[in-house]
């Protein structure tokens, strides 16, 4: 990738920070643009491979939220009736 800088203007900005504009002029070949592109698919892939994973997760911590809750749900009723068992 082959990158001119054509123009570029520099200011200060509030603080210790410098703010740099930079007008750019690229030449790309048909190859590099094409490596651009696979870059970006599997990105897009990796991406979605860690939301399921996420998905996953969240699942898994979903269903043991509602076995503890329906546990919660035996306990009242099991004390009130005096009949709560060993499982």
């Amino acid at each position: 990738m082959n990158v001119k800088i054509l123009d570029q203007q520099v200011r200060k900005s509030v603080g210790a920070a410098v703010v740099v504009t930079r007008t750019t002029e690229e030449i790309l070949t048909k190859e590099q643009i094409r490596n651009e592109i696979d870059n970006y698919k599997r990105q897009q892939q990796q991406l979605i491979q860690q939301s399921q994973n996420i998905k996953a997760q969240y699942d898994l911590i979903d269903a043991k939220i509602g076995e503890l809750e329906e546990f919660m749900a035996i306990i009242p009723q099991e004390e009130e009736e005096g009949k709560l068992e060993v499982l």
